[in-house]
């Protein structure tokens, strides 16, 4: 089993690229090997491509937007800095029509899980307890 860094849990450190490239320095100093990049600030993925190789690390799933607009552009990020597995941090909205939400989420979503899934990546989910209605 490989354990990794989920870099949410560490979010005030991240919000700037300079944070953030000294933020992956130090979680690969204390022996991490690889790390979940979600609630960072904005970067390239050419730019993460060389702060992951350059502290050892690889990165084994996000938490990212803009997939149920832009299905294909965000899988080609992803595959420049390595990482498979495109994660979803919550149903957008805030669920205040209950399941009929629900609906509208998965109407929304469906299509682009199956881009994901062509393009060989996976899609991975993040619930919260609203979710689970």
């Amino acid at each position: 089993m490989i354990l990794g860094a989920q870099l949410y849990t560490v979010i005030k450190h991240t919000q700037t690229t300079e944070d953030l490239a000294e933020t992956l320095a130090k979680v690969a100093d204390i022996g991490y090997k690889t790390v979940q990049i979600s609630g960072t600030c904005a970067f390239e993925p050419a730019w993460m491509t060389e702060q992951l190789n350059k502290n050892g690390l690889t990165c084994a799933v996000t938490h990212t937007g803009g997939m149920d607009d832009n299905t294909q552009a965000v899988v080609e990020e992803h595959r420049v800095f390595g990482c498979s597995i495109l994660g979803m941090g919550s149903m957008p909205g805030n669920l205040t029509n209950g399941f009929a939400d629900y609906i509208a989420f998965r109407e929304r979503f469906v299509p682009a899980a199956k881009k994901v899934k062509e393009a060989g990546a996976l899609l991975a989910f993040h619930n919260h307890s609203r979710e689970l209605y």
